[in-house]
């Protein structure tokens, strides 16, 4: 039994070799141009990508403003799955962070972790309102999708325990200009 085993396995290994061996890799008819190889790794997945964040980004801002409007369990239910969904893209695009997202300084504005609760408790309380400006010049970590998701759902998604009444006037205002400053860099993002 064990010479079977050894004699398979042999048979095996050869068999492997001889396909990788038929292979002829002085053949000229198999060149690649990397540049079509970066080119269409840029615009098929990159670009496409970007759309998708800067798309997803839109419609969470919609669903924001819908909610500050409208105040009501399935405005706050359609804010938090426009969250999630602008998430997704978002993670996708972690696959390939360099570029623009570097060099423009995007991804601390966009994803800074964790959320620095005891200064956004400040701006909370201090500041009586807040313009785009305001928190596009604020650390990273006072802005971005994690912001988002402490204001949307509480003490995070996992718990997702944040009922409507315990929205301030405030936490609105700043959601909304939180949700503003995140379509605005996604839309830097893809326009780099």
């Amino acid at each position: 039994m064990k010479i079977k085993v050894i004699l398979l396995w042999i048979a095996s290994i050869s068999l492997l070799s001889l396909v990788a061996c038929s292979h002829d890799s002085s053949d000229s008819n198999q060149t690649f141009d990397e540049g079509v190889i970066i080119e269409s790794l840029a615009r098929n997945v990159i670009l496409k990508n970007y759309e998708n964040l800067d798309q997803a980004a839109d419609q969470l801002l919609a669903t924001v403003n819908a909610l500050e409007a409208d105040r009501i369990q399935a405005n706050l239910d359609a804010a938090k799955e426009a969250w999630v969904a602008a998430r997704i893209p978002w993670e996708q695009s972690e696959a390939f962070l360099f570029g623009p997202v570097i060099s423009l300084n995007l991804d601390p504005k966009l994803d800074s972790w964790p959320v620095n609760r005891e200064d956004l408790k400040e701006v909370l309380e201090t500041l009586d309102s807040f313009s785009t400006t305001l928190v596009e010049n604020l650390q990273g970590t006072l802005q971005g999708f994690h912001t988002m998701e402490f204001l949307l759902f509480g003490e995070g998604i996992e718990t997702n325990n944040k009922p409507l009444d315990d929205f301030t006037e405030k936490e609105f205002a700043y959601l909304i200009a939180v949700a503003a400053v995140l379509k605005d860099n996604t839309a830097k993002l893809l326009e780099a």
